[in-house]
């Protein structure tokens, strides 16, 4: 993931829903009142980038006096707790298992991938990462076999815009932004081959 990469920032801009651990003066923005109080227990959707931090920073520290080291819970509690967001939740889940082909992942996340593999690194989530990677597995046959058939039919092969790829077929309009470029790149290896071979 490259620092400057618009499909990464994008992603991080992705909306991830988050309980707060502590009440959070001056937070109220993020809720629609600006300047006020964000209590405990309250769910808001807050941007990844956010809610990764949120998440890892631990609200304890010191207390008056030097006793908040001594309070059971406050020093290691970080400010949120995140939950499970739609793209990763068990319906996108079950229909990954049913039939991954046929799985709009477009609709339930443009940057289903990118999201996928951050949760995965920020919890270790194992079975996630083996349905995911079974998902791509599938898809890749798929989107690679979409390739060959519309290289071969003379498509447009170096366009950048999503549009000349979701006119050929309504497979390829389920694709996410990371499929996109796998698709592009196959039609491109697919093409250089074909001008080696002569």
């Amino acid at each position: 993931m490259a620092y400057f990469d618009l499909d990464d920032v994008l992603c991080d801009g992705s909306e991830v829903p988050c309980r707060f651990l502590h009440t959070v003066p001056g937070l109220g923005f993020l809720d629609g009142r600006p300047g006020g109080t964000v209590t405990a227990g309250t769910t808001l959707r807050l941007p990844l980038w956010l809610a990764q931090i949120l998440a890892v920073v631990v609200a304890g520290g010191e207390g008056e006096e030097g006793e908040g080291e001594g309070e059971e819970g406050e020093d290691n509690t970080p400010f949120v707790e995140m939950q499970v967001p739609g793209a990763l939740g068990p319906k996108v889940l079950a229909a990954v298992r049913a039939d991954p082909v046929a799985l709009d992942v477009h609709a339930v996340q443009p940057h289903f991938y990118a999201l996928a593999l951050r949760w995965c690194a920020l919890y270790a989530d194992q079975d996630l990462a083996r349905q995911v990677a079974g998902l791509l597995l599938q898809r890749a046959q798929e989107i690679n076999g979409f390739a060959v058939a519309g290289g071969a039919q003379g498509g447009n092969t170096d366009s950048s815009n999503g549009a000349s790829i979701t006119a050929s077929s309504p497979f390829l309009a389920t694709l996410d932004e990371w499929e996109k470029g796998v698709y592009r790149d196959a039609q491109r290896a697919r093409r250089d081959a074909s001008r080696w071979g002569r």
